[in-house]
């Protein structure tokens, strides 16, 4: 594992994560007052569609990316360059299925619309975001898959910082002069062109020659059809809550859920944004070590991401209240403040961080058939429980994900046992702190009425000091050897440079 590749990523990664969520809450209010809760509702849901349409691409690219990194490691770059072009060549024969499937997106959109949003704005829409999500399918995912085997996510980092500053440009262009909505998708659709030349340039210039000198030869990409299976079903889950809601109720209820789902996405990309950014680090690592040692670089990482989500989470359960308060006070044409959705979001989080971490490991060992068919099989079971509970009341539709992502985190950590070491008693103490510090701060929330910035400030500042207390208490009892590890960690790679 190249640590300072793999901190390189993280560091880089987190700051872009960092700096979209900060716009990312502001854009969602601006969109709300300016153009209404129906164009917020209508970005919210054509977003989950085609995050559920571009799943055409997940599987050849998880599993190419895993099927480099042993040729990678071998200096093989007959294989490399091979895995490449089946790769190129998998996209440019699907890349017209992808067209279809996203043409019908629209008669969708169409029939299921109850606002003043007219048939034109949502077909010119539809299309700028089709454009947009075809020049990403079709090239931009095979960069993805030679960098992120490098190593070298961080390029890919900064071609999404291009593509969302010119995104944030024309939003704040078009609020400033009024403009059509229309003219926020054409700059999602520039931001997403200039994105693939600024790969398409550092492609060139890196990998271009060395493959270009190669032959290649006829490769078969194995377990990309599990690999897009399991996920599939995992996004088919994260996508049909809001396309239930906006075919069942109407584009504001689907406003509302875009809010919340906007604040978790705060704790879910930290996690995400970790975790890829050391999947390749930690996938070229299985190449190389026994089960003991993998087991050990597993185990740090899973203490890693459980000290952010037992920081985060009941952070996030004391301020999620009075976050959506605060963020929507002036907005008295619907009321966005559903306690049972807050409560949900925080059962959501929680089983979303264990199957995240189990998943991990699925993904960067390999083991996708074994996992293939308890994904579809419980994932079929919670579509009808999302589907079920929907139409009882929308503000239960986190139920059926909460439901997937506890069963598949359990049987996954089943699954792999054979191919780690797992602490079970260290990974169940783990979940029970974060569930009860989780609820404990919930609770605090009710008693506490925040109706102000300055309130919000004090609470979430008094909340991280209790929750750094009892997190330390709890690391020195049950998890010194980690907490060692993390100083010695920290120390090895930053202070030594310096």
């Amino acid at each position: 594992m190249h640590s300072h590749k793999a901190i390189k990523n993280v560091v880089i990664s987190l700051i872009y994560q960092f700096i979209n969520l900060l716009f990312g809450f502001f854009v969602p209010r601006a969109l709300i007052f300016t153009y209404g809760s129906d164009v917020n509702g209508l970005t919210s849901t054509m977003t989950q569609i085609l995050n559920l349409v571009s799943l055409l691409q997940t599987g050849m690219v998880g599993a190419s990316i895993f099927e480099m990194y042993k040729p990678i490691i071998n200096n093989d770059l007959e294989i490399e360059a091979s895995i490449y072009n089946s790769s190129k060549k998998y996209f440019k024969k699907m890349s017209l299925w992808f067209l279809l499937v996203l043409s019908l997106m629209i008669p969708y959109l169409l029939l299921t619309n109850s606002s003043k949003i007219t048939s034109y704005e949502i077909i010119v829409s539809v299309l700028f975001l089709t454009c947009n999500s075809y020049i990403n399918f079709r090239f931009y995912t095979c960069f993805d898959i030679v960098f992120s085997a490098h190593e070298d996510k961080y390029l890919i980092i900064y071609s999404q910082v291009i593509e969302r500053v010119t995104y944030y440009f024309f939003i704040i262009l078009s609020i400033s002069l009024k403009l059509n909505f229309i003219f926020i998708y054409f700059g999602m659709l520039s931001g997403g062109v200039l994105k693939t030349i600024y790969c398409h340039i550092h492609f060139n210039k890196t990998y271009k020659d060395r493959y270009r000198k190669i032959i290649p030869k006829e490769y078969k990409i194995k377990n990309q059809y599990y690999l897009f299976c399991n996920q599939i079903v995992q996004q088919v889950l994260e996508s049909i809550p809001i396309i239930l809601i906006t075919g069942i109720y109407d584009l504001s209820h689907s406003s509302i859920y875009s809010i919340y789902l906007m604040i978790m996405n705060v704790i879910k990309l930290c996690i995400n944004t970790i975790l890829n950014a050391l999947s390749a680090s930690f996938g070229q690592k299985t190449v190389e070590l026994d089960i003991d040692g993998i087991s050990e670089v597993y185990d740090f990482l899973n203490f890693i991401i459980f000290l952010i989500t037992v920081v985060s989470l009941p952070l996030f359960s004391a301020l999620i209240n009075g976050f959506i308060q605060i963020y929507t006070s002036g907005l008295n044409h619907i009321n966005y403040i559903n306690t049972t959705i807050s409560l949900l979001c925080i059962f959501y989080l929680i089983s979303y961080v264990f199957y995240s971490i189990s998943d991990f490991v699925v993904v960067n060992l390999g083991l996708f058939k074994k996992t293939f068919k308890s994904t579809v099989f419980v994932g079929s079971i919670s579509v009808l429980i999302t589907f079920i509970f929907t139409i009882i009341d929308f503000s239960c539709t986190f139920i059926g994900l909460i439901v997937f992502y506890i069963i598949l985190s359990v049987l996954r950590f089943r699954i792999t046992s054979y191919k780690l070491n797992y602490k079970y008693r260290l990974i169940l103490g783990r979940a029970v702190l974060i569930i009860v510090m989780s609820l404990i701060f919930y609770r605090i929330s009710y008693l506490i009425l925040i109706n102000s910035l300055k309130m919000f400030i004090c609470v979430g500042m008094v909340s991280l000091i209790l929750i750094l207390l009892c997190t330390m208490i709890y690391c020195v009892l049950f998890e010194k050897r980690n907490l060692k590890l993390v100083i010695f960690f920290l120390k090895n790679n930053f202070y030594r440079r310096n």
